[in-house]
């Protein structure tokens, strides 16, 4: 779809982007470096989840402005996905939770063990 409609002013620039370097990263040895870092960030996040429950931010800041800039948007952007990529970089189960103040609506992210429930479901039956 996006090979057929990339020039047709379909797609945005931001996202166009992204599919473009997505398709030359495979080939890059700093993409496969980044390969071999995730594989070990998700073995001690696999680790870690076996005996506590991460509790963490949904996001870095409120939600852009509606006058917000391009600029401020994608600075938004990259910050955010830094905390909302942890469970998903992990394979793990994440729930965001919203919670108010006065002013702001705020998330609460938990992250969870991996197959929880299917493990107490398997628990269950032997029972």
């Amino acid at each position: 779809w996006y090979e057929d409609n990339k020039g047709a002013g379909k797609v945005g620039e931001d996202i166009a982007s992204r599919f473009e370097w997505e398709k030359k990263k495979k080939k890059d040895a700093k993409y496969q470096e980044a390969l071999l870092l995730k594989e070990t960030f998700t073995d001690y996040m696999e680790e870690l989840s076996q005996n506590y429950v991460i509790v963490i931010p949904s996001a870095t800041s409120y939600a852009p402005l509606k006058t917000s800039t391009a600029d401020q948007v994608e600075t938004i952007r990259q910050d955010t996905m830094a905390v909302t990529s942890i469970a998903g970089l992990a394979g793990l189960p994440q729930l965001s939770l919203p919670i108010s103040n006065s002013t702001l609506p705020l998330g609460l992210s938990i992250i969870g063990k991996k197959n929880l429930a299917k493990n107490k479901l398997i628990e269950s039956e032997r029972d």
